[in-house]
């Protein structure tokens, strides 16, 4: 499944390559079946066990749902803003990616927030890490801790969840209760953890820009860095 932004689609390739448009087709918002949906620059999905594939509708500041039979609905999210709730009373602010854990609990990286929210299978929104609009580099539990733009996120089979942050270029780990660590990269901006290539333990790697994160079965972490693909090893 892709997300074409540009077009305000959502596209299924099937194993041999045949390309099909599932949902959206123009800029909008509206709920509906398949090609009846609108979106605006939807962004990341994530697929849950049941089938359903899950969508960052970025510019709609929402977080829809497709089921396998093509129907649109919205799972959270309605004017921008940064506001915990059930459903569409909460508010996003261009949330860039989300990911689903073996609970069926959502995790969003809210980016223009700078917050990663957590949405229950009944549909309730919670902040999990970060500070509403305060953006920055800080460990700590839940609100005590500070991100900076977080975009790709991935979940482990562990429930811990990882994400990579446009600001900081760094990886960041949080556990299923808020705690935020430095899991990968410097973590500051312009010095130590800025962009670049070098290779080395975890805590000293610099990030070219990190886009993208996602495990394999195996548990191993494969990053979209720039012109490459980074790989961490979980330790034994």
């Amino acid at each position: 499944y892709v997300s074409d932004t540009l077009n305000h689609t959502i596209r299924k390739i099937d194993k041999n390559g045949n390309v099909d448009i599932i949902a959206g087709g123009e800029s909008g918002y509206k709920d509906g079946h398949g090609l009846n949906a609108k979106f605006n620059s939807p962004k990341g999905l994530a697929i849950d066990s049941a089938g359903n594939l899950y969508v960052a509708d970025t510019g709609n500041h929402r977080i829809r749902k497709i089921d396998k039979g093509n129907n649109v609905t919205t799972v959270a999210g309605g004017l921008p803003g940064c506001k915990d709730g059930k459903g569409q009373a909460a508010h996003f602010l261009r949330p860039d990616d989300l990911t689903v854990d073996s609970a069926g609990n959502l995790y969003v990286a809210d980016t223009g927030n700078h917050v990663v929210r957590k949405i229950s299978p009944q549909g309730d929104v919670t902040m999990l890490a970060g500070s509403c609009k305060q953006s920055g580099f800080a460990q700590g539990v839940g609100a005590a801790a500070r991100l900076d733009q977080p975009g790709a996120i991935a979940v482990n089979a562990k429930g811990e969840i990882f994400v990579a942050e446009h600001g900081n270029y760094s990886i960041r780990k949080i556990s299923p209760q808020g705690r935020v660590t430095l899991y990968a990269g410097g973590g500051f901006s312009g010095t130590v953890g800025q962009s670049g290539t070098e290779v080395s333990t975890l805590l000293a790697s610099f990030f070219e820009g990190p886009t993208d994160l996602v495990f394999d079965q195996n548990g191993v972490l494969y990053i979209a860095d720039g012109r490459r693909v980074r790989m961490i090893r979980p330790t034994k």
